[in-house]
């Protein structure tokens, strides 16, 4: 292929390769990208190789190649822009030596050799911490980043928490808003960590210095969101429940952008309010519940038909147990099914215990079923807990935890329902 030496028409045509690789790229189609930015390559390999838009093309196509398990040709584009560029002394050619050298220890990490990927993460801190422009300085603390997870990853934990101590320390006073958003990753990296290894009260006070540093900016919001429901966890396992409702019930649902961040919100939901209800404040227990299934948790809307039909108050305003039901009635959710025959036995007709009787046979994950009725009989006898085995027993006579037979679970709760003749004479 001709060579093409004038240098705007040159700029001018590897812009144009890079804008269409980057259209490949977010379309997910990697194999048009990856020919894209090597036809660019292949047009000005001999000219222009200390051009930024070629060491783009390069290191961009490297990491394509990579995830497309072309590893070896990876790691020789990574290379050559490495073994060509790293004496050199200008700005730019530092820049793209230490995003070579990041990436790099990216692919060998991702290979499985932690060592020689830490070694090059220190190597770009090393090589380039006293380097004042940002480009490099953004590529310094990733380089960190990286090997602070490397050290988790190891289980060197304290290691890892003294990295990303001294990005903190380091780098917090750059104003520049790129680097304080790698400042806040590791922050929130670090508290993750904190969570992970159950130091809850460290947690606890740092993800709030995260919340204090970074509130109302905006464009931290992401981050503060993550911060707060860190603070939840925390709260949580300190065993403040009340508490950690409180922060998780704060967050403004419409301001989170990140998918996984709902998820994580409605599971934390449904986690305090699980320990609400274990504590018996019934109310806010509710209110979890009812946050998380209005972004549309199946499982809340169980929990909460439970606690409404259990622990009614005058106050409530809650969806009707239908509507918190249908959705995992659609599929015969266990905990739907049992919900939806105890509101039949409630009403108390032989037409109600009929579609009682039918709901319960819909079900065929015991355990999770009999698991928690079963610490409602043993532990306080309940009527309810021994209501619901006794019926699944009639399906499932080899089920019962305690070895009772339907009779005997049944005798237990007689005084509380009155069970159809014809219920009785088919045990």
């Amino acid at each position: 292929m001709n060579q093409i030496d004038e240098p705007q028409i040159k700029n001018y045509v590897m812009i144009s390769h890079l804008k269409r690789a980057k259209i490949y790229r977010s379309l997910e189609q990697k194999n048009k990208a990856i020919l894209e930015y090597g036809e660019l390559l292949s047009k000005f390999s001999s000219s222009s190789k200390n051009n930024k838009h070629y060491l783009t093309a390069k290191i961009q196509r490297a990491i394509l190649l990579f995830e497309e398990d072309q590893e070896n040709e990876a790691l020789s584009e990574i290379n050559e822009v490495i073994d060509h560029h790293k004496n050199k002394k200008s700005i730019m050619m530092k820049t793209f030596v230490a995003k070579a050298l990041y990436q790099k220890a990216i692919f060998v990490g991702k290979k499985g050799d932690l060592e020689l990927a830490m070694q090059l993460y220190f190597e770009v801190h090393l090589t380039y911490k006293d380097e004042i422009n940002v480009n490099i300085i953004e590529v310094v603390i990733m380089s960190l980043i990286g090997k602070a997870i490397a050290f988790e990853t190891k289980g060197e934990n304290n290691e890892a928490i003294q990295v990303y101590n001294e990005i903190d320390k380091q780098y917090h006073l750059v104003p520049e808003r790129i680097i304080q958003k790698l400042v806040i990753k590791s922050m929130i990296n670090k508290g993750n960590l904190l969570l992970h290894l159950e130091r809850w009260g460290l947690a606890h006070e740092h993800f709030g210095e995260v919340v204090n540093r970074f509130n109302g900016k905006d464009e931290f919001k992401q981050s503060i969101i993550t911060a707060n429901i860190g603070i939840a966890i925390a709260l949580k396992g300190l065993m403040k429940y009340k508490d950690s409702f409180d922060i998780l019930n704060s967050i403004n649902r419409s301001d989170i952008e990140n998918s996984e961040l709902i998820e994580e919100l409605l599971n934390q939901y449904c986690d305090i309010g699980y320990l609400l209800t274990i504590e018996k404040n019934y109310h806010s227990a509710k209110i979890a519940f009812l946050n998380a299934f209005m972004d549309g948790n199946i499982f809340a809307g169980n929990n909460l038909s439970y606690l409404i039909r259990r622990y009614p108050d005058e106050s409530d305003n809650f969806p009707n147990h239908e509507l918190l039901l249908a959705e995992g009635l659609k599929i015969n959710e266990p905990f739907s099914l049992v919900n939806r025959a105890l509101l039949f036995i409630d009403e108390n007709t032989n037409e109600s215990w009929i579609n009682a009787s039918k709901c319960f046979s819909k079900i065929n994950e015991l355990e999770s079923v009999i698991e928690w009725w079963h610490k409602l009989a043993a532990n306080e006898n309940d009527p309810e807990g021994h209501l619901v085995i006794g019926m699944l027993l009639i399906n499932n006579p080899h089920h019962d935890p305690d070895g009772f037979s339907v009779q005997q679970r049944f005798s237990y709760v007689a005084h509380n329902y009155s069970f159809p003749e014809w219920l009785i004479a088919s045990y």
